[in-house]
């Protein structure tokens, strides 16, 4: 187990996960997220194990890329104000993850979503409950995917849920335009899927 201390005092744990052989990250608040996606830390998976991670007054840059394993646990992210999903990519898994209605996504990034933007990996029990909105002031010169919980998947989609209004706003016209509930385009494998959201 070691421990990583920022300037700001926030410490983020890790566990070396002797069933898995791998490094994990262990979040215990909003501020070790932010300071683990900040520093772009490597690691091969990340847990949840404190409760929900209430991101009130805290802005986070999107990660990149992840290709380990996220378990949510049930916990859920609330009060997240972004312009992009949480992360632009996955290769790895993310399951048991709450995105609370107190959050909301809106922005003008191609690939819109609350959670992630082109999903290659796979979401288990990930449930959406924020509105995710592409607003651009200007006429729409490339094409935009919007999505609940994932904007592209070419990968494996599982008890997913959107309830969160998925939304385009523009003035102007539009190249092409694909949005969907849980996914906003997809050409692989979904099951058990739900969206209730507008």
């Amino acid at each position: 187990q070691t421990r990583l201390k920022a300037d700001n005092g926030t410490t983020l744990e890790y566990l070396y996960d002797l069933a898995e052989g791998v490094k994990k990250a262990v979040i215990h608040y909003p501020s070790s997220y932010k300071y683990y996606t900040d520093a772009d830390l490597p690691t091969h998976g990340v847990e949840y194990d404190k409760g929900d991670l209430d991101f009130s007054g805290i802005t986070i840059k999107q990660a990149i890329g992840f290709g380990g394993k996220l378990k949510g646990n049930g916990h859920k992210i609330c009060n997240l104000k972004a312009s992009a999903p949480i992360f632009a990519e996955i290769t790895g898994s993310i399951t048991g993850l709450v995105i609370d209605a107190s959050c909301e996504f809106k922005g003008t990034s191609s690939l819109m979503a609350s959670l992630v933007g082109k999903n290659s990996g796979t979401l288990t029990n990930v449930r959406n409950e924020a509105p995710v909105t592409f607003r651009s002031d200007e006429d729409i010169l490339n094409s935009v995917i919007i999505g609940g919980v994932a904007a592209i998947s070419s990968g494996r989609l599982y008890m997913c849920d959107n309830s969160g209004a998925v939304t385009l706003s523009t003035p102007g016209g539009t190249k092409a335009v694909s949005a969907g509930g849980v996914v906003g385009h997809m050409t692989s494998e979904a099951a058990m899927c739900t969206n209730s959201g507008s």
